[in-house]
């Protein structure tokens, strides 16, 4: 299949690359469109998401290796935090935060560990 007209507001894809079927991503309660086997941080970055979360002292952070090595891709999918987005492939209908407070990370935490989900 080969995307010959992006449905996408802005997308960053190359349109003459073929592609898996088209899934539906909610990005911090917002529906983006992504593809089938491309992993999280392709369909985030081609949606114009690039900061996935801050560090401790406020800067933005994002991919940096790419290869799952340096863990600044961070998100929540699903309620599990901490998924490197890198290396996690899209599946239609999931749930991903870029950046979880503290507080409320630790809450998913304690919530995933008594096998609630």
């Amino acid at each position: 299949m080969v995307n010959k007209k992006s449905t996408f507001s802005q997308d960053l894809r190359i349109s003459s690359v073929r592609r898996g079927s088209m899934v539906t991503l909610v990005v911090n309660g917002k529906k983006i469109l992504a593809y089938e086997g491309e992993s999280v941080h392709a369909a985030l970055t081609a949606a114009g998401i690039r900061n996935f979360r801050t560090s401790k002292t406020g800067e933005p952070r994002g991919v940096f290796c790419g290869m799952g090595i340096c863990y600044e891709c961070l998100v929540t999918i699903n309620n599990i935090p901490d998924q490197r987005a890198c290396m996690t492939q899209v599946k239609d209908k999931m749930k991903i935060i870029t950046e979880v407070p503290f507080f409320q990370k630790l809450k998913l935490e304690k919530t995933n560990m008594n096998g609630n989900k």
